[in-house]
């Protein structure tokens, strides 16, 4: 990961985005070639049927609330994480590897976030579980961008990305949540559709604080606090997105009576 930000900087962000859709497109295009579901009828591959259930798919609205709320949310702070979080730091003046060290910082608590919620969602569900930890999530990444960055500290840095990973990083539970709502061989569909949406979102949020920025690259820390107010308000937006799941498996469990 700290070897990704040091090509990042070396590169730009727009040049690392390019050498991972070259590569990234043809495994998964591979991957659609040789990963096949074990069917034993030619029917379930027919055109028709997966244009039929692609239709069906599309028509759920759980689709589209995992889709964006997945998006809003896990784009976002996987972006910031990634890529602003370094043009953030180098504004403070410092160092490659110490902006380098504070991305790492985050992705460990993304995996340690992953642990707690699931440990979490045991004794409250996983609903709840996923809307208070992003809740507190989002406070806390106010905090550290627009508080914590201004005490030029990295030893307070430090464990403020990391508990940004580890509450807003929790927002990766939402596609296995609701894809237990639907069969399980529209599962893969599913994952698709949603994933295709969070790549599009993601696409749009990673220069989204561009909009706000001088063109010059040597950006002030103010300057660039400013423009990721964008990212606070996406994160909301997925957050609001997602709290709908509740009452559409509602409206559905009361259909079904």
């Amino acid at each position: 990961l700290m070897a990704t930000g040091l090509v990042y900087d070396a590169i730009g962000w727009r040049s690392l985005y390019i050498i991972w859709a070259v590569v990234m497109i043809p495994i998964a295009i591979l991957a659609w070639r040789f990963i096949k579901p074990n069917t034993t009828s030619t029917q379930d591959n027919s055109i028709g049927l997966w244009i039929t259930r692609l239709i069906w798919l599309l028509k759920k609205p759980l689709v589209w609330i995992c889709g964006l709320s997945f998006g809003l949310t896990i784009a976002t702070i996987g972006n910031f994480g990634f890529i602003w979080n370094i043009n953030l730091q180098k504004s403070l003046g410092w160092g490659k590897f110490n902006a380098n060290l504070l991305t790492f910082v985050f992705v460990i608590g993304v995996i340690v976030g992953g642990y707690f919620v699931t440990w979490l969602s045991k004794h409250i569900g996983e609903y709840l579980a996923v809307v208070i930890n992003m809740s507190i999530g989002l406070g806390v990444f106010i905090v550290c961008v627009f508080v914590t960055s201004s005490l030029r500290e990295i030893l307070v840095s430090i464990p403020m990305l990391f508990f940004v990973g580890a509450t807003l990083g929790t927002g990766t539970m939402i596609q296995p949540y609701i894809a237990r709502f639907f069969d399980r061989d529209m599962s893969a569909m599913f994952f698709g559709i949603t994933t295709a949406i969070y790549l599009v979102i993601a696409g749009i949020i990673v220069s989204a604080p561009m909009w706000h920025l001088a063109s010059e690259t040597n950006w002030q820390a103010s300057d660039l606090r400013l423009a990721l107010i964008p990212y606070f308000v996406t994160i909301i937006v997925g957050i609001g997105i997602f709290a709908m799941t509740r009452l559409i498996i509602k409206q559905r469990i009361n259909e079904e009576r």
